[in-house]
């Protein structure tokens, strides 16, 4: 870490980078990508963003593949790590309020590793995740892609959920305030907990069961939830 002493009397830390602007004061701009590699077992990532979107791509790999982008300017930008506590990485960027601050963040998972997520602005999206999904979301779209057998806590205030499952959920727990929810499962049966206050539910083929083993809870206060059977 550098840190920067500004001739303002401003004192921040500036991250590894390119400096690419400075104004008189000494205000540093920034547009830079770091990554970082992580060979020991990794149980969970937690990511804690003031703004910026999270991207998780799982597979068969060994090893944790992260990396972000930041963009904005060092009056804005408080802090900004990818940590690693024991087999927890804590991947975070924290705004002062002031100026620009964004940091998008990607990670490349082994199968098996948990994820929770608290994005204030930004999306998330997730492809072929097959573990415990803990995601809160104020202000942007969640998209899922060829997810496994994964128990999914979700809640989103202001943004759309699309997921498709390659394997039915073993729990799907999914909130919005305002915005739709459009879920393609694997044909079978699922216990149906659904709500749209103001909108309509859109139930295609998908069996409701109580006794089924995969638990569906969805809840939208303003707008549609769409349920449909994807290809066998």
């Amino acid at each position: 870490m550098i840190t920067a002493s500004l001739r303002c009397g401003i004192h921040r830390s500036a991250l590894f980078g390119l400096t690419l602007c400075a104004a008189a004061c000494g205000v540093i701009g920034y547009d830079i990508t770091s990554r970082q590699m992580f060979l020991g077992p990794i149980e969970r990532i937690d990511f804690d963003l003031d703004s910026g979107a999270v991207e998780v791509y799982a597979f068969n790999r060994t090893a944790v593949n992260m990396l972000y982008n930041l963009r904005g300017f060092d009056t804005g930008i408080e802090d900004i790590a990818m940590d690693l506590d024991g087999a927890v990485i804590d991947a975070h960027i924290a705004c002062t309020g002031k100026d620009l601050c964004n940091a998008d963040f990607y990670a490349e998972v082994p199968l098996a590793t948990d994820i929770t997520i608290a994005a204030r602005s930004g999306g998330v999206t997730l492809t072929g995740v097959d573990a415990t999904v803990t995601a809160t979301v104020a202000a942007g779209d969640v998209l899922g892609y060829d997810l496994g057998a994964t128990v999914l806590d979700l809640a989103v205030e202001t943004g759309n959920v699309t997921i498709s499952w390659a394997d039915p959920p073993s729990s799907a727990d999914i909130e919005v305030t305002t915005g739709t929810v459009a879920l393609t499962l694997p044909a079978g049966s699922y216990q149906c907990d659904l709500s749209a206050a103001a909108g309509k539910v859109d139930n295609r083929g998908v069996t409701c069961d109580p006794a089924a083993a995969s638990v569906l809870r969805i809840k939208v206060d303003r707008g549609d939830i769409a349920l449909l059977v994807g290809a066998p």
